[in-house]
């Protein structure tokens, strides 16, 4: 499996390496957006990533009260939803709503 591309120290200064920097970064982000309009593209795929914002607590609060650390805890979750949500409503914005219908539907049937 290929590890998340960090971004590496080039120097800004430089026109060739600011673009070579740019192409990378946007063959990046078009494969991550390849990647979750495949998944929001089945009833499956869109089943997982909705299961995985669930967890992630994104439709939820994250406070608990008396608990600053287990609230912190939840709030670094719900980002982690968050940033995950926000690359889906660019990638495949679509296919969220039918995502939300199908867990209620799923629901109902359990």
């Amino acid at each position: 499996m290929r590890e998340i591309e960090r971004e590496e120290p080039f120097n800004a200064a430089d026109p060739t390496e600011v673009e070579k920097q740019t192409k990378k970064a946007a063959r990046f982000r078009n494969a991550r957006a390849q990647v979750l309009t495949n998944l929001m593209s089945t009833v499956e795929g869109r089943a997982w990533v909705y299961d995985l914002l669930a967890f992630c607590d994104v439709f939820g609060n994250p406070f608990i009260q008396g608990s600053v650390d287990g609230t912190a805890f939840n709030l670094g979750q719900q980002n982690v939803g968050k940033m995950i949500l926000d690359e889906i409503n660019a990638a495949a914005p679509d296919r969220y709503i039918p995502m939300i219908r199908e867990a209620k539907q799923r629901a109902s049937n359990d």
